[in-house]
């Protein structure tokens, strides 16, 4: 099997592309920078050239707070990206990473069936990028899932963010708010990073089912 994992040099990128080349597929890897087999910004690289059996499209903004202020970046690098991928790459079946949050704000576990209501322009712009996969006309599979944390993943990220200053405070007898050069910040569709949040999973559990949705 030969898959193309977009956002290879990411924090579930690189999980991802270690565990299917254990598993013995060919990976050919994109990402902005670094070591990937096609560097550069997914709106300019060349794609049609590409021929697999799975797209694993991982890239794109995944900012949520970031979004309120840059609603245009999230709409190009979530809805603009997935359409030029989902048009030019020729694949079998294509898989998509959407989010939990086209939800809006629950206090359940929502199923596929629940209406959508996304409150944020990452979240919509992640809606539009399930729409215009979906319009393509290949096999597709949407993921939406919630937090998803484990080792080497970087604090600018809420689970991490928040077992940093965790650490601070115990570090400073509990008289620390914030690290340092941070600032407290919005978090949208987190509750917690506890244990038994189902809202939050652990990176290998994710890799896998990402893995799952490629099928036979």
């Amino acid at each position: 099997m030969k898959a193309l994992v977009t956002g290879a040099g990411g924090f579930v990128g690189s999980h991802l592309v270690r565990e299917l080349r254990n598993a013995g597929w060919r990976v050919v890897t994109t990402d902005r920078r670094g070591d990937v087999d096609l560097p550069g910004d997914l709106l300019k690289i060349p794609l049609r050239s590409l021929s697999v059996d799975v797209v694993f499209h991982l890239a794109g903004f995944a900012n949520p707070s970031a979004s309120i202020t840059d609603p245009a970046d999230a709409w190009r690098g979530n809805a603009e990206a997935t359409a030029r991928v989902a048009r030019e790459v020729r694949a079998r079946r294509i898989v998509i990473a959407s989010t939990g949050q086209v939800y809006g704000p629950r206090s359940d576990r929502p199923s596929e069936s629940a209406p959508v209501s996304p409150r944020t322009p990452y979240s919509a712009s992640k809606l539009c990028s399930e729409a215009l996969a979906l319009s393509c006309g290949r096999e597709v599979v949407v993921l939406r899932p919630y937090n998803h944390t484990g080792p080497g993943q970087s604090d600018a990220y809420v689970c991490p963010w928040i077992a940093r200053q965790r650490v601070i405070r115990c570090a400073t007898g509990g008289n620390a708010r914030c690290a340092r050069g941070s600032s407290p910040r919005r978090i949208f569709g987190a509750r917690s990073c506890g244990p038994r949040d189902s809202s939050v999973s652990f990176s290998p559990s994710k890799c896998a089912a990402t893995k799952r949705a490629a099928g036979g």
